[in-house]
């Protein structure tokens, strides 16, 4: 299963329906509640790419640049590491089927 949402895949991980790959601060609650446990912390998950694009050759307005430093705050504060990779971890219920 491939998927950009982190909800879903954290649904599929509390199942028992497989290992996913998961920013810790979605993964976090699920773990420390021990409906999931980490796997594989010895192997780093890659590197993700946050971005915001804007059309070319228009105004940032206001509105929107409140918007993109709101989100980059939100994202350091969640992820304070030099790399999002480093706050990623795989996880997996313990149980083994559906």
């Amino acid at each position: 299963m491939r998927t950009n949402n982190g909800e879903a895949l954290l649904l599929t991980a509390i199942k028992g329906l497989g290992l996913v790959g998961l920013p810790r601060f979605i993964s976090a609650d699920a773990v420390a509640a021990g409906r999931l446990v980490t796997v594989l912390d010895d192997f780093p998950m890659p590197a993700a790419t946050l971005s915001a694009l804007f059309p070319p050759r228009r105004r940032l307005t206001g509105r929107v640049r409140i918007v993109v430093e709101h989100l980059a705050k939100h994202v350091r504060s969640q992820m304070p590491s030099a790399t999002v990779a480093a706050d990623c971890c795989c996880v997996t219920s313990e149980r083994t089927g559906p």
